[in-house]
């Protein structure tokens, strides 16, 4: 606990939800509160994830166009009295809204940074910060990660 006593913030998020300092990496949210011993990290990797929001925008329009192509062709009597325009815009605007969310579901990837510790695992999206920012972050981690594995 000594150890811990002379601890020393050396970065910190902007919003305070991820912190390295001397002797750990801390992530404080409102779900979460995790952090890791610099001596215990085993490695870090920046990865890319699809952003939930369009993964839902995705289901909500995929689902029912989905359904209404079915219906048309598994039961074409139910168009039977519509006009030629109006079958279009059944068809046509839940398809172009569908092809848009799934537009914006495949090429939006938000990128995170997982550390692994021996324990347990921590990870934060990146995606505001420059590549600087993020190169000096775990840069500054590499070393004090080390730093601490040599002082054992």
């Amino acid at each position: 606990m000594s150890e811990l006593s002379k601890e020393q913030i050396i970065m910190s998020a902007d919003d305070n939800s991820i912190t390295l300092t001397t002797y750990r990496i801390l992530q404080k949210t409102n779900t979460l509160n995790k952090e890791i011993l610099l001596k215990d990290i085993i490695g870090h990797e920046v990865i890319k994830k699809h952003n939930n929001y369009y993964k839902g925008l995705l289901l909500l329009f995929g689902i029912p166009t989905v359904l209404l192509y079915l219906i048309y062709f598994l039961h074409p009597e139910t168009y039977a009295n519509a006009s030629d325009t109006e079958l279009q815009t059944i068809l046509s605007m839940p398809t172009i809204i569908t092809s848009v969310a799934a537009t914006l579901f495949f090429t939006r990837l938000d990128r995170w940074i997982r550390i692994t510790g021996r324990f347990n695992n921590i990870e934060f999206s990146i995606g505001k910060l420059g590549d600087s920012s993020v190169n000096k972050f775990l840069n500054r981690m590499t070393i004090e990660s080390d730093n601490s594995k040599r002082a054992e």
